[in-house]
């Protein structure tokens, strides 16, 4: 990127405002990441039942050294009320233009469609704001959820990927999603 003002740090989507993680957001992202850890601990290994605030504000200065050195692009999801309901980004940018696109919600807010609202708004940001020219899903094959957000994002399944994360000291298959400019499927309004 290396653009001299950066990337934005932040934009809206119909009932989304998506931010740049700052220090500011350690005890929100806490409360969120404590109400999640069963839901979500499966598939993110560092939301795990002894997480405390320290690991949040560690979290928050990673993502600014990951923003200043163009490497991956961490934000928070905030509801129309301000409240943290997630997180949202785009890491491992190979080559400078292809990305891979990960999200998580909290659990009382699942099912409303939060995830795929925030990741067709990162999408649509990678593409245009980072220039990238691929955005790659990578899932569990055990986590149904975020592959039905990848699908309604119009994101192509590309297949299986044999030992391709390592959860929990223990390798696991994925399934990849593909996307492209193109492939984005119409939000329901702008």
């Amino acid at each position: 990127m290396n653009l001299l003002s950066g990337p934005p740090r932040s934009f809206s989507t119909e009932r989304l405002v998506i931010s740049r993680g700052e220090r500011r957001d350690a005890h929100d992202l806490y409360a969120a990441a404590r109400e999640s850890i069963e839901q979500a601990h499966p598939f993110l290994p560092w939301c795990h039942p002894d997480y405390v605030i320290a690991e949040s504000k560690a979290w928050l200065g990673l993502v600014a050294r990951e923003w200043r050195a163009d490497s991956a692009y961490s934000f928070v999801i905030r509801d129309q009320h301000g409240r943290l309901i997630g997180g949202c980004g785009i890491n491992r940018i190979g080559d400078g233009y292809i990305g891979n696109l990960g999200y998580w919600i909290r659990s009382t807010e699942i099912g409303r469609g939060y995830a795929t609202e925030a990741a067709m708004g990162l999408a649509r940001y990678g593409f245009a704001a980072l220039k990238l020219g691929r955005i790659e899903f990578v899932m569990s094959v055990r986590n149904g959820a975020s592959r039905a957000v990848a699908k309604r994002c119009g994101a192509r399944y590309e297949g299986e990927m044999r030992n391709a994360l390592l959860l929990h000291g223990a390798y696991h298959n994925a399934h990849l999603y593909g996307l492209i400019s193109g492939d984005l499927t119409p939000m329901q309004s702008s």
